[in-house]
């Protein structure tokens, strides 16, 4: 079904009138404002140097559902600055452009888990709010609209997903300009020939090595010269499933344990570390002689949050090597192998780690303060009540300190962006300058607000939570052999030696899986391959 977001001339004329006081406050030469939690300074628009509209133009907003009678005076939330942007220019590389007054249509996943694109009006809840302006602003600066097709897309719906691209595609329809959807969807359907090449240089306001993209998928994804995939701040997903490991920050106290976020930043937070702080913290909380849930652990984890232990060592189970996916030496890799073995030993050599049979488990024993450590996505934190449990979340540790930096690993429901096939060629401006705008006032707006939901805290620079933030963001590193796994042989090998306990196996667990499967993966990299080279000629 289409759905169209509208608003209505009279929150224009508002928009109009507060933006000439409000918007003016995000150019450079504006001192920086307090409030409370040190210096906050505002950003510009990267297109604040578009030229406006004409005077008679129209902004083309529409929406089905009106807005309550309160919403209808927008208040411009706060700003504030971002690694790798200045406070003068948050997008220097735009020039003035033209003003489109163009609606686009976004084929957009119906059963995502975090809303990124649509916000009818203001509520008042921090995200809701942040997404309405972030598509005002774009409104505003390139005259462009959206509206949206709704299918569902997730893990369970790829096949549907894929048809109804492909059908569309090859009725020539166009329904959709941009398709935004699962990232193991999208993946498998980008091996179809149905996405636009965004290194085709008239995407020419594209800047993919802006902080608002994610450089490791822009990598990951360049295959043949030829990138279909993108996705960054725009969807707020991409910050919401980063994975973390959460610190308790009383039960840390009391067992006399060192400051976690002290030694991420001396560069010391290990594997090692980590199983050493945890050993000891097992106590029989519930008094009945038996290790198992209600008893307080240093360490539990289950299923898919297992996958860190792997992607944090370095290892991989594929590799780009300049625009050719081949199997990596780290798959079948001594530092892989090595990780099991820790995390095994961890929960299932003694007392102070489990492995439970749901991930629900972690959430409820973390909260319960009887857990000091957990791995979990970002938005497990819209689960933990502040009021209950003090905790920081970290990065997820490195191997060795020899390793160059943290390694975050990227949860399968995020939302990854592409352009159809049949789009024009002259619009491919339009549609760049429509990405680029998305992406760098979602880097301004989306970012603070998904961090202030998720912490309940500002994204003050002198915060050490923001600081480990912006450390587990930068190590985002997507493996190939994750993404496109949907068409090779799939994510359960390390999730499936990790559910039990392996003593009773050789110290080379892991190696003996890889030969087991090793020809498997082999054979479906080069069918994908030939059908992802075959698709594009």
């Amino acid at each position: 079904m289409k759905h169209r977001t509208q608003l209505k001339l009279l929150l224009l004329l508002l928009v109009f009138v507060l933006f000439c006081g409000v918007a003016c406050a995000a150019y450079p030469n504006d001192p920086p404002s307090t409030d409370g939690n040190g210096p906050q300074h505002t950003v510009p628009s990267f297109l604040d140097e578009q030229p406006a509209p004409p005077a008679d133009t129209t902004i083309p907003v529409t929406q089905e559902t009106e807005a309550p009678a309160e919403s209808t005076t927008p208040q411009q939330p706060e700003t504030t600055t971002f690694p790798g942007e200045s406070t003068g220019e948050s997008c220097p590389h735009i020039t003035p452009g033209p003003y489109y007054e163009r609606e686009i249509t976004v084929l957009y996943w119906e059963d995502r888990q975090h809303e990124e694109f649509i916000a009818e009006y203001q509520t008042g809840e921090v995200v809701n709010d942040a997404i309405f302006y972030r598509n005002l602003s774009v409104t505003e600066r390139i005259g462009i609209t959206q509206s949206y097709i709704l299918i569902n897309g997730n893990a369970s719906n790829t096949q549907s997903w894929q048809k109804y691209i492909l059908n569309d595609v090859q009725a020539a329809e166009g329904a959709f300009n941009v398709a935004a959807g699962y990232s193991l969807s999208m993946a498998s359907t980008s091996a179809l020939g149905v996405f636009q090449n965004l290194l085709d240089p008239r995407f020419n306001v594209l800047n993919l090595d802006s902080p608002w993209w994610m450089s490791s998928l822009t990598e990951t994804a360049t295959i043949s010269d030829r990138l279909f995939l993108v996705s960054g701040d725009m969807a707020l997903s991409t910050s919401y499933m980063m994975y973390a490991c959460y610190v308790n920050q009383d039960m840390a106290t009391a067992l006399g344990l060192e400051s976690v976020p002290e030694l991420v930043r001396n560069g010391l937070w290990t594997y090692d570390k980590m199983i050493q702080m945890a050993t000891g913290a097992y106590s029989d909380a519930n008094g009945n002689k038996t290790k198992d849930l209600g008893d307080c652990f240093g360490y539990m984890t289950s299923g898919i949050h297992t996958d860190p232990w792997f992607y944090g060592s370095g290892a991989t189970i594929l590799e780009n090597d300049n625009g050719t996916l081949k199997i990596s030496d780290t798959f079948d890799g001594q530092v892989a192998n090595d990780s099991l073995i820790k995390a095994n030993a961890l929960l299932w050599g003694g007392n102070d780690g489990l492995y439970t049979t749901s991930t629900a488990h972690q959430i409820k024993e973390f909260a319960e303060n009887r857990l000091l450590f957990m791995t979990d996505y970002i938005d497990a934190t819209l689960d933990l009540g502040v009021e209950d449990v003090k905790y920081t979340a970290v990065p997820f540790p490195k191997y060795s300190i020899d390793q160059a930096k943290y390694i975050t690993t990227m949860g399968n429901p995020f939302t990854i962006m592409a352009v159809s096939i049949c789009n024009k060629a002259t619009d491919f401006p339009m549609l760049s300058a429509y990405l680029e705008c998305m992406a760098a006032e979602s880097h301004r707006q989306l970012l603070p607000a998904v961090f202030e939901n998720s912490f309940r805290i500002k994204y003050a620079p002198d915060s050490d939570q923001r600081e480990m933030f912006d450390v587990i963001r930068a190590g985002i590193s997507i493996d190939p052999g994750r993404l496109y796994s949907g068409s090779l042989i799939g994510q359960g090998l390390w999730r499936n030696v990790m559910s039990s306990d392996l003593s009773a196996y050789s110290s080379d667990a892991w190696h003996k899986t890889c030969l087991q499967y090793g020809k498997a993966l082999e054979k479906s990299l080069s069918s994908f391959l030939g059908s992802y080279n075959n698709a594009i000629q």
